[in-house]
């Protein structure tokens, strides 16, 4: 599933693709040593925690690789990185209609932006124009913030979710 997307501000294009400035001047593993702090991926499954290094980034990149699509955001004036969107489609809504499972990450610098929002109105967007059916989004039930950028994104709580204790399931329809 090759994609992008872009927004009033940002681009979101597949992390192999994307035209981006890493601080460091490297490449996509020492931009996301640089990006993944231990604040960012705090909200994310146990085993993302952690400090990334150049190393561990790269093995994060084949993880991801294996399992889903990523998208590399940048602002569009500048092509600064500013966060990953993770995509993951799936048939199995019981009724064979295609399902897009959304995450999303923005650097800890850039938080406060209202970047979050505008990644997942566009994921919306890209998503309805693709003929997905929907979009489920889980998210820490304490992460408020997280929460937020869903609601504004017109995710609503979905009913009889079997998110793991302590997380919410969101859902829009499309």
């Amino acid at each position: 599933m090759k994609s992008s997307f872009q927004t009033e501000r940002l681009t979101a294009e597949g992390w192999h693709d994307a035209e981006f400035h890493a601080p460091s001047g490297g490449g996509l593993p020492e931009l996301l040593s640089e990006m993944l702090t231990p604040d960012v991926m705090a909200p994310l499954p146990a085993d993302w925690h952690g400090a990334y290094s150049v190393e561990r980034a790269r093995e994060w990149i084949e993880a991801r690789d294996a399992e889903t699509l990523v998208l590399l955001v940048t602002v569009t004036r500048t092509q600064a990185s500013v966060g990953l969107v993770l995509l993951h489609e799936s048939r199995d809504d019981g009724d064979g209609d295609s399902v897009l499972r959304l995450g999303y990450l923005i650097r800890q610098s850039e938080w406060g932006q209202g970047y979050a929002t505008e990644v997942a109105r566009g994921v919306v967007d890209w998503a309805r124009r693709r003929g997905h059916a929907r979009i489920l989004a889980g998210v820490a039930a304490d992460n408020v913030a997280s929460v937020s950028v869903l609601e504004k994104a017109g995710f609503q709580p979905e009913r009889g979710s079997t998110e793991p204790a302590g997380e919410l399931a969101y859902q829009i329809v499309l």
